[in-house]
């Protein structure tokens, strides 16, 4: 049986109330966390989140970086989006905007950004 392909992508450049022109980073995708919904029947439903967590090692999603392709366009509010495609078949998992980017180094060696996102 084979896993289904997961696909991270962010509309960099694009109005997020408008119909969106998406920019495909899963080849980045380290790991991704989405939450939404209530745990027990009686909770209060809370805003659905993702954690994306990205490789930058490249640079490209740090904001400071002149020379990366996403240079200027890294600011929160930029629509997200996350699917997972299974025997040609995609499915939505998260729709949503970006809250925050956090460049984090969990060893001097590893350079991350995590992209925590929130949905509408």
């Amino acid at each position: 049986m084979t896993e289904p392909a997961l696909s991270v992508k962010v509309a960099f450049a694009t109005n997020p109330m408008i119909t969106p022109t998406w920019t495909d980073i899963s080849v980045y995708v380290r790991e991704v966390r989405i939450k939404r919904g209530r745990h027990y029947e009686l909770d209060r439903v809370e805003t659905g989140t993702a954690i994306i967590t990205l490789g930058n090692d490249t640079r490209f999603f740090d904001p400071t970086y002149t020379l990366g392709p996403y240079y200027g366009t890294i600011w929160p509010m930029r629509k997200v989006t996350v699917q997972a495609t299974y025997a040609g078949v995609s499915y939505d998992l998260f729709t949503g905007f970006a809250e925050a980017w956090r460049p984090e180094w969990p060893n001097k060696k590893d350079d991350i950004v995590t992209l925590e996102c929130v949905d509408g």
